[in-house]
């Protein structure tokens, strides 16, 4: 099967932030590993599984100083494949807000590609905090949208949040059922065509840098935040 006939789902973000369980429940089984590991992501290189038109696509973190080359060589090769494809992040928050390792490893693959489109997913939002969220939903996607996408070479306007799950806490190779309003969402996100020589080198070798930098400028949003209130 040709890769123009098929679209790729690729999902990306630093190593425990939830990609494997997601992917497992939308494939509605374990294809991907998923769960804890002592010193970085049980992701260690690409894995695709295809489900009729859709080849979901699993890639390592780059927040892992061992591995950092081999998952920027591995996150490469999936936006390489050829055809058509949806580029997920997924994130997490650390007591309400957004982790510069996160907003890091978004920028230097949005660099390394022509992606004009693509999709945010808050994972493993606590229940309290995502109680919170609903209570002042506009005021929080206002400032996570800043936080979130004003350090982004490339903004966009599809962002969803997944409620934890307390079933999946210290789980390995756990399914669930998709997340709440997951796969509608999904679907909502374009579709863009990625050529492969197009794609570029992911720089590592600026990660820390560029991690101090950003978490320089979350700080300072933060604080700003903090003098309104």
């Amino acid at each position: 099967m040709g890769s123009q006939s098929v679209e790729h789902l690729v999902f990306a973000g630093n190593p425990g932030v939830g990609k494997s369980t997601i992917l497992n429940s939308l494939v509605r089984e374990v294809r991907f590993r998923a769960g804890i590991s002592a010193g970085g992501g049980l992701t260690v290189e690409l894995q695709r599984v295809q489900k009729e038109q859709t080849v979901y696509v699993d890639t390592p973190g780059l927040f892992d100083a061992v591995r950092i080359k081999q998952a920027a060589a591995e996150i490469e090769k999936s936006l390489k494949l050829g055809g058509l494809y949806k580029i997920i992040f997924v994130v997490q928050l650390k007591a309400g807000r957004v982790k510069s390792e996160d907003v890091t490893t978004m920028v230097l693959i949005l660099n390394a590609a022509p992606i004009q489109q693509f999709g945010i997913v808050i994972n493993d939002v606590p229940k309290k905090t995502a109680t919170k969220i609903r209570a002042n939903e506009d005021q929080f996607w206002e400032n996570i949208k800043v936080a979130l996408l004003s350090d982004l070479p490339v903004k966009t306007e599809f962002l969803h949040i997944v409620e934890r799950d307390e079933e999946c806490v210290d789980e390995n190779d756990v399914l669930m059922p998709p997340p709440d309003g997951l796969e509608e969402f999904l679907a909502k996100v374009p579709a863009i065509e990625i050529a492969e020589d197009k794609v570029e080198h992911i720089s590592v070798t600026t990660y820390e840098k560029l991690q101090h930098e950003l978490g320089t400028s979350l700080r300072k949003f933060e604080e700003s935040e903090s003098h309104r209130e």
